[in-house]
């Protein structure tokens, strides 16, 4: 296993090559064996102390999103647009339903740790985890989400994470010992063995 890993639309690489062990894989096995009921992060490594569980996002964040409404109503009131799915394809009637892209990044986050920390147990590692998701640069044109955006979103994700419940059950490890979203520079800053490089 050579430690190199893609994002989903292989704009980017890291390099896990450095970790005790790591995979980008578990996106496909969860695929393959579960109907990915359980969401997953992109990348997972493992070093001497911790796990690294590491979620890359392309920076589209802040933009809206129309839903697919292809087994939606029929009725007149919902017969505003006529255009190509965004998920299928497919010529269809269909209303815009705008979608707060931060709360669905948010919740989306927690998830893929919940999903992915599974994983992590079934494999018997038990080391405290560090989670980050680390946002792409944006694209041509777009702004960049700057590190006062990161730090809120840092901490509306850390609410729905264990810190609170392993401390009032007084765990006598740690399951989750840190959480953050940080940009690539960032992230390479403070991981410059396990560089996120553009393809």
């Amino acid at each position: 296993m050579s430690g190199i890993y893609y994002d989903e639309h292989k704009t980017h690489k890291i390099d896990l090559s450095k970790t005790i062990w790591s995979t980008g894989q578990l996106h496909s096995l969860y695929e393959q064996t579960i109907n990915n009921v359980l969401s997953d992060v992109d990348w997972i490594g493992e070093t001497t102390d911790n796990i690294l569980l590491i979620e890359f996002k392309s920076q589209k964040i802040n933009e809206a999103e129309t839903s697919c409404t292809c087994m939606g109503c029929d009725c007149f009131s919902c017969k505003q647009e006529i255009n190509n799915c965004i998920k299928c394809g497919k010529t269809v009637i269909k209303k815009p339903i705008k979608k707060d892209r931060y709360a669905d990044f948010h919740e989306k986050s927690c998830k893929k740790f919940y999903g992915s920390s599974y994983y992590l147990f079934l494999l018997k590692k038990y080391k405290p985890i560090k989670y980050y998701c680390v946002i792409g640069s944006p694209p041509t044109g777009s702004s960049p989400i700057d590190k006062i955006m990161r730090g809120r979103a840092t901490n509306i994700i850390k609410k729905s994470l264990p810190f609170k419940l392993q401390e009032t059950i007084k765990v006598t490890s740690n399951h989750i010992d840190d959480v953050k979203v940080l940009s690539v520079n960032e992230w390479n800053h403070i991981y410059a063995d396990f560089p996120i490089t553009k393809v």
